[in-house]
């Protein structure tokens, strides 16, 4: 991913992203991803989808009703969390979204 996701203001997001460790991409295959921290915490109310789970890749969706809500210039973010057996979930750093 790059440093920050640009889009114009009022549209809609989606993120393209793939989950990766030191060893390469992770197998998404049966998890479940959520956005579980943002600014502002209206991008909450956004969709994580796997799209395609061996490669470990997945798609952020947040539609223009939350993306209004966005303040201009590169001061959104997003945090994906991936549940884990046992109740340790894995997180993203902060996804920059950039309103130009």
């Amino acid at each position: 991913m790059s440093d920050a996701v640009e889009v114009s203001k009022g549209e809609c997001v989606r993120i393209q992203g793939t989950w990766t460790d030191e060893d390469g991409a992770i197998d998404l295959t049966g998890r479940t991803l959520s956005i579980v921290d943002s600014y502002p915490k209206a991008l909450m109310g956004g969709t994580v989808t796997v799209t395609d789970g061996p490669a470990g890749e997945f798609e952020v969706f947040i539609p223009e009703a939350l993306a209004v809500r966005m303040g201009s210039g590169r001061v959104n973010w997003i945090r994906v969390e991936m549940a884990l057996p046992g109740g340790c979930p894995d997180t993203t750093p902060r996804i920059w979204i950039e309103v130009v």
